[in-house]
C-alpha cells in the first residue's frame, strides 16, 4: 500500500465549504479549509479529482509505487490568480479617489477581475480547483 496526502490550502475563497475528493470515482471524503486528509491507496494508476457544488478540478493522474507517500496540494483558482487579492483595494480606490461609481475608469480597472470571475463561474467550472503534486 501507498499513502496519499491531500492538503487543502487555507484561502478566503470557499472558506466555509468542504471540497469533496474522489479517487477513481469513489468519494474518499470532504476536506475543509486548511485541512489535510491521508488515505491508503493501492499501487498502480489512480485518478484524483476534487468537486464542490458543480465546480471541479481537472482529473489528476498518479502512478503510485508501493510504500510511496505522495502529497497533493488542493487550492482554488485564486491561487493561480494572485492579482485577484487586489480587487478590494481597487474598489476602495475607485470609490474614494475617483468619487464616482459611474466613472469610465471604474469599468476599465475592474474589467480584468470581472472577466476572470465570469470565466471560472461559467466556462471554467471544470478548472475551478487545482490539484498539483507537492514535493
Amino acid at each position: 500500500m501507498a499513502q496519499l496526502i491531500i492538503k487543502r490550502s487555507s484561502e478566503w475563497m470557499n472558506k466555509a465549504q468542504g471540497i469533496m475528493v474522489f479517487i477513481n470515482n469513489h468519494k474518499i471524503g470532504t476536506i475543509y479549509n486548511g485541512e489535510a486528509k491521508s488515505v491508503e491507496v493501492e499501487p498502480g494508476t489512480s485518478v484524483v479529482k476534487a468537486a464542490m457544488d458543480g465546480y471541479e478540478s481537472k482529473e489528476y493522474c498518479l502512478t503510485i509505487v508501493p510504500g510511496e507517500t505522495i502529497l497533493l496540494k488542493l487550492s482554488s483558482f485564486v491561487e493561480k490568480w494572485r492579482f485577484m487579492s487586489l480587487m478590494p483595494a481597487m474598489i476602495v480606490c475607485n470609490i474614494f479617489l475617483l468619487n464616482s461609481f459611474h466613472s469610465y475608469l471604474w469599468g476599465f480597472t475592474m474589467l480584468p477581475f470581472v472577466a476572470v470571475l465570469l470565466y471560472y463561474f461559467t466556462l471554467g467550472k471544470k478548472r475551478y480547483f487545482i490539484l498539483k503534486e507537492s514535493k
